[in-house]
């Protein structure tokens, strides 16, 4: 029935369309009385009976009063509105071509030859000849016979003029006909032909396949030029099953006039069973998807970027949630997660900062790295006791989260101190990001720091870390501004990338024996931090370590240095004290970074 609403849709159109045509053709018509009549002498009126002469003629005929300066003034404000036309159609077809959408080349190109060019070329030659009526040059050209002729049969071709006028409102009708049958044929799937488009994708309608070996089809792209978009359910005998990756990706970035156009509303048919991976990406105007009952996975990115979509049930048979599959949907408040999930992802929620309510099945085992990140009115969460695996910090950079739930016989995990952890392994998940405590004392227990664990808590000044330790994950600190004060145990082996990029209070550090490596970015943008302590032992020192460190104005390298890498390791304003013969006095030389020697001035 859908071909019913878009001949309503049509009529409504039209019907606002006809009074614009009419206003416009009014508003040239004035333009061009404006330029015309001034041309003419009103006060000449006489009829030729009673002036006879040729000059008399032409002056009736060129006057107001014979009614050929109307019709003439009539046809110039038509000839305006058609270049007019022509002009706004011809932007349309360019931008129809910026489009590369082969149905606005359709629409466009039908549209400029019916509704422009056969009613200007009739509009021309109409008028010329009003032109000649109103032309004394052309006049006195004439014999007084034939001008005597034609100012006594004037009638006549006024009469004609008129009958030119009322055809040209009949193919202003036939063009709101000609139209609407296109664009209604267009929806409405009258275009029943199947074709290529390239190997192995067939297109029909507004839908383009690929068969699969199984016997089902896949919808490898949407190109309809509507903003609802209804999936069929089959495909010659053989039944939709699953979305393609990127099939209702707008090319043209949302606009085109005639043409593809950013989906608000999509409904899916009971056969679906798979959205693949970046199948609604950036549909920033998607309001409204009911997911069918028989869909199980939803693949990696599929409705991230979905700015307009508030709210979605997930299917009862869904046992996957793919890597960012809802990331970066601004509006969305609420999910409802169904009872087959198994697995959440790695980013699947984040930066969904309205998102207020999350109810995770029973049936959940594992939540991927930081899939509800930066979701900022986030502020309960409870994790059942059948979550066996935690990404790196899940609940990253999510202020409001002050409540975390976990059962006290939770096989893997467990709440100590206000901090996330495993118990097997004793690694440190999560910190909450809105806890306003400035000092925090990591519980004994406590042998790993979990990546991004204390990953931008704005608060913290000072982290106690216990004897015991082994290793500070990637990310464990970034982030946090406030940190001031960090001891670093003996027993530490190991601090990731990234460390404690970004901590811009830091103002000192000293690096165990037990590490070896200096990793990539650890204390990369500390600006106040003006005191690091490397230990003899340090084997490598990696890309962007101590870049932009901007108050480290001295740096002891010590000789065990067998590996400095390329990128921007160090901030121009050290310098660098290096021991002579060293590896680390032979690459800073070659890199022509500032350096001394020991006891040197």
């Amino acid at each position: 029935m859908s071909w019913i609403t878009d001949i309503f849709l049509l009529l409504a159109v039209a019907a606002v369309v006809y009074p614009i045509h009419y206003f416009i053709r009014k508003a040239c018509h004035i333009f061009a009385v404006h330029h015309t009549i001034k041309k003419y002498d009103p006060s000449v009126r006489q009829r030729p009976e009673r002036s006879p002469g040729k000059e008399n003629l032409i002056a009736y005929l060129a006057s107001p009063a014979s009614g050929a300066v109307t019709e003439y003034i009539r046809a110039r404000g038509r000839y305006y509105f058609y270049m007019a036309a022509g002009l706004v159609v011809g932007l349309l077809l360019l931008l129809g071509i910026v489009s590369q959408d082969a149905t606005t080349w359709i629409a466009v190109g039908l549209f400029s030859a019916v509704f422009v060019f056969f009613p200007g070329m009739a509009c021309r030659a109409f008028y010329k000849q009003a032109k000649t009526l109103t032309d004394t040059s052309a006049l006195r050209c004439m014999s007084e016979e034939n001008l005597r002729k034609l100012a006594l049969d004037f009638d006549k071709t006024l009469q004609a003029l008129d009958e030119q006028n009322r055809n040209q409102w009949l193919r202003l009708c036939c063009i709101f006909a000609a139209l609407g049958l296109l664009l209604t044929g267009l929806q409405a799937d009258y275009f029943l032909r199947v074709r290529e488009t390239e190997p192995g994708v067939l297109q029909l309608a507004r839908y383009q396949y690929r068969l699969q070996e199984d016997g089902t089809a896949e919808i490898v792209r949407y190109v309809g030029i509507w903003e609802t978009a209804r999936v069929p359910a089959s495909f010659q005998d053989a039944p939709v099953t699953s979305i393609g990756p990127d099939a209702f990706v707008c090319p043209s970035g949302g606009f085109s006039p005639f043409g593809r156009k950013e989906v608000v509303k999509v409904l899916l048919p009971d056969s679906l069973r798979e959205i693949g991976n970046k199948a609604f990406r950036e549909c920033k105007k998607l309001e409204e998807l009911t997911i069918p009952t028989g869909v199980t996975r939803i693949g990696e990115s599929a409705f991230a970027y979905c700015y307009a979509l508030k709210e979605i049930t997930l299917p009862a048979a869904l046992t996957e949630i793919g890597i960012s599959a809802f990331s970066s949907c601004d509006a969305l408040e609420k999910i409802i997660f169904p009872a087959a999930l198994t697995e959440i992802g790695d980013y699947a929620f984040r930066a969904c900062p309205k998102l207020k309510e999350v109810t995770l099945p029973t049936s959940l085992i594992k939540i991927g790295n930081e899939a509800f990140a930066a979701c900022w009115e986030l502020a309960a969460i409870n994790i059942p006791d059948s979550v066996t695996e935690l990404g790196d910090n899940p609940f990253a950079e999510c202020p409001s989260l002050q409540k975390l739930t976990i059962s006290e016989d939770h096989p893997v995990f467990c709440v100590s101190d206000q901090a996330l952890c495993r118990r097997a392994d004793g690694v440190l998940i999560w910190y909450p990001t809105g806890n306003t405590g400035s000092v925090y004392r990591v519980p004994e227990n406590i042998q790993k720091i979990g990546n991004k664990a204390f990953k931008s808590v704005s608060t913290l000044e000072q982290v106690i870390l216990p004897e015991g330790l082994v290793s500070v994950g990637e990310y464990a600190f970034s982030g946090c501004v406030k940190l001031k004060t960090v001891t670093l145990p003996d027993s530490i082996t190991s601090i990731g990338a990234y460390a404690f990029y970004d901590c811009k209070s830091l103002t000192k550090i000293s690096i165990p024996a037990g590490v070896t490596e200096i990793s990539t970015g650890m204390l990369r943008h500390c600006t106040n931090l003006n005191r690091v302590t490397l230990p003899e032992g340090i084997l490598t020192i990696c890309d962007y370590a101590f870049y932009r460190c901007s108050s480290l104005q001295s740096l002891f390298l010590p000789e065990s240095i067998q590996r400095i890498e390329y990128l921007s390791v160090f901030s121009e304003q050290t310098v660098l004290t290096v021991i002579p013969g060293s590896y680390a006095e032979q690459r800073c030389s070659e890199a022509g970074l500032s350096i001394r020697y020991p006891n040197s001035p």
